[in-house]
């Protein structure tokens, strides 16, 4: 009888151990892209709201300046202007 273990599974072809860690490599590659793409998503969603939050403010500064402007000037041009 030969006291050594076989070298491979019965059943198992050569090379299953590189096919194996092949395999865990991609499905690990696979799991931080699938990673990386729901964070892009998530800052794309965070930058498009800064965006409008953005836009609301500059609309605001422009009433805001708007309306002190128009505090500012006469109502009649023979009007002075409130000291």
């Amino acid at each position: 009888m030969d006291d050594e273990p076989p070298s491979e599974s019965p059943g198992r072809a050569p090379g299953d151990g590189a096919d194996r860690r092949s395999e865990h490599r991609l499905v690990e590659l696979e799991m931080k892209l699938a990673f990386l793409e729901r964070t892009n998503d998530d800052l794309s969603d965070v930058v498009l709201e800064q965006g409008r939050a953005l836009e609301q403010l500059q609309a605001r500064i422009r009433r805001l300046e708007a309306g002190r402007a128009e505090e500012k000037a006469p109502d009649d041009p023979g009007e002075a202007p409130f000291a």
